[in-house]
């Protein structure tokens, strides 16, 4: 968890110093130490770290309850702490994202674990994040018009020749280029399941013996290409 930052925000000095050892043992960088919400607010409007650790009842008479309302429009994740097990507290900020809970006393491992699943996570949404944004281009229409096909809208490809048909859940467009050098352009979530076809593993509802149920439609799956098909799912789960 390296080149991750983080800010705690703590009244109480001996769990503060508890926070700050174990931040240290996960290789995060800690921004700054706060005893009171109205501080660490103001701070984080000018400095944005990547983690928050607050505990909910500080010396100020905002909370950590409130600090969690004035960035729940913000993506960063905050774990908030309390001695109190009255579940209002708990029903008041359950349903915001990026908030996660924790009763003190608690382990260091219980704290860990938390962060580690925090970015985990958000490694995970970046990821998938980046594979929905790529697209290519093509010309297309009467009057060659360039258009964006997003990756995630391909369905499957057919091959034609030199030509490529793709198929999206709309429309269907002819690209000038074998299947080959297509499918080296194209990421990870796409594979060839025969000498003609390569589909879009995210579209696909079902895979039977010797064909691919995907988009109301069956895609065949060549013999040649079964073993390689299915070792390429087995792979890229998801």
């Amino acid at each position: 968890m390296k080149n991750k930052t983080a800010i705690i925000i703590e009244d109480d000095p001996v769990y503060s110093t508890k926070i700050e050892m174990i931040l240290i043992s996960t290789g995060i960088d800690i921004l700054k130490y706060f005893d009171n919400a109205t501080e660490a607010i103001a701070f984080i409007k000018t400095q944005t770290p990547d983690l928050i650790i607050s505990d909910i009842f500080l010396k100020d008479e905002k909370t950590g309850i409130d600090l969690v309302k004035e960035f729940r429009n913000d993506k960063i994740p905050i774990i908030l702490m309390t001695n109190s097990t009255n579940e209002a507290l708990y029903e008041e900020v359950k349903n915001i994202k990026n908030i996660n809970y924790i009763i003190k006393p608690f382990h260091k491992l219980t704290l860990i674990s938390i962060i580690e699943q925090i970015f985990t996570l958000e490694a995970a949404q970046k990821s998938a994040e980046q594979l929905d944004e790529k697209l290519i281009y093509i010309k297309y229409g009467p009057k060659n018009k360039l258009t964006k096909i997003e990756y995630r809208e391909i369905v499957w490809i057919e091959a034609s020749n030199n030509y490529c048909i793709i198929q999206t859940k709309a429309n269907k467009f002819t690209i000038k280029k074998s299947l080959v050098r297509l499918l080296s352009e194209l990421d990870n979530r796409f594979t060839r399941s025969h000498s003609k076809y390569a589909v879009n593993r995210q579209h696909i509802k079902a895979v039977l013996p010797n064909r691919i149920y995907i988009q109301e439609n069956y895609i065949p799956i060549g013999r040649a290409y079964h073993k390689s098909f299915m070792a390429h799912l087995q792979t890229h789960k998801g």
